[in-house]
């Protein structure tokens, strides 16, 4: 059970950490060419949404773990 635990303690800190640098990626492609902006933006909130996502699901998980 603590396993589990300590899967989704270190997912809840690796999605965030690895989103920061695929943003900064998305965002010196975006100036380096510009012809392929959107695809970036677009490419950018899918990130955000994911993370999002990812962690409120992962905090729903945890908190019905406590209680069991």
């Amino acid at each position: 059970m603590s396993y589990i635990n300590q899967i989704i303690s270190a997912l809840m800190v690796l999605i965030p950490i690895g989103a920061v640098p695929r943003i900064i990626y998305c965002l010196c492609k975006i100036l380096d060419d510009a012809e392929q902006e959107h695809t970036y933006i677009t490419r950018i909130k899918n990130l955000l949404v994911f993370v999002i996502i990812a962690e409120c699901a992962l905090s729903f998980i945890n908190m019905i773990r406590g209680y069991f």
